[in-house]
């Protein structure tokens, strides 16, 4: 689509780029899981091997390419979890976490439910402040089309080139952590006040949760091992032939002084019969010689 909308020939090697990191909560710490994605608004253009690639930006996306991403990414998702036996006909008794993790598949359970998981109130729903009355249905919070099972695509957020700012706002967006400590307050009587960052439609502006309740949805937030918390795609891929051309190289104020074997004290032994063996690693001997460590 790109090629035609640039009047591109097919020969030419075209790529965008994009960066997507996995989220697994909302504002009131429960199970949400999403995706925050950067992508490039256009599309780089190599003509020769020899040259370097040149951007091209592409008009924004119409609401029915948008919703036709949204239905895309649906039906590939349910594909997979079918595949895998992890759809909603799934047999219960083939659930792995619930065999290997019970207590994690219990909170997770209570947190889509949006119950209290801890505590003899468990299974029911956590007390809730209120900041203003409730929208009617002509107020209520807009939000991206309802149209692909819940994989809702919103593309709204844009930063030009030149705004440094707009694009630092974004990627600190994407990469921020569950909870900020100016959205979490203990009360006088223990528990503790989880203030949302939205006032919710029904006019909800805080949850209270009691300190083993907060550890637990904090317990179910924290991503599996071996997962990839930043994913790079495109010609920001490590693979990609385009990355070298196209990422810039670090500022030399931003590179270490240090190699980082001599940075975790770590020193290379020389080659000890001068026939070219390789050198081995050791430790070095700071710390039992008594030099100690400074903040």
């Amino acid at each position: 689509m790109a090629k035609s909308e640039l009047g591109l020939p097919k020969g030419v090697r075209i790529e965008a780029g994009a960066i997507c990191v996995p989220q697994r909560f909302n504002s009131a710490l429960a199970l949400a899981p999403h995706l925050h994605a950067l992508v490039t608004d256009g599309v780089w253009i190599h003509h020769e091997p020899s040259a370097a690639p040149t951007f091209r930006a592409l008009p924004a996306p119409s609401k029915a390419e948008i919703a036709a991403v949204a239905w895309s990414t649906c039906q590939r998702t349910v594909l997979l979890l079918k595949k895998r036996g992890l759809w909603l006909d799934a047999d219960e008794t083939t659930d792995r976490l619930a065999h290997e993790q019970p207590l994690l598949a219990a909170l997770a359970v209570a947190s889509i439910a949006g119950v209290l998981a801890m505590g003899p109130n468990a299974g029911q729903r956590p007390m809730r402040l209120f900041g203003r009355a409730a929208r009617d249905d002509s107020e209520r919070y807009e939000k991206s089309p309802n149209n692909a099972y819940g994989f809702d695509l919103h593309a709204g957020a844009r930063a030009a080139t030149a705004d440094l700012q707009a694009r630092q706002r974004l990627c600190r967006y994407l990469l921020r952590p569950p909870l900020s400590s100016d959205r979490l307050r203990r009360r006088d009587d223990g528990n503790y006040e989880i203030v949302l960052k939205r006032v919710w439609d029904d006019g909800t502006a805080a949850i209270v949760v009691s300190g083993q309740e907060l550890m637990a949805r904090l317990a179910l937030l924290v991503p599996p091992p071996r997962v990839h918390g930043t994913r790079y795609f495109g010609c920001f891929a490590p693979r990609s032939k385009f990355r070298r051309l196209i990422v810039p190289a670090p500022p030399p104020a931003l590179l270490p002084t240090t190699t980082p074997e001599v940075a975790c004290g770590v020193e290379r032994d020389g080659d000890t019969d001068g026939g070219g063996a390789t050198g081995r690693y050791r430790l070095s001997s700071r710390t039992s010689s008594g030099e100690g460590v400074r903040d």
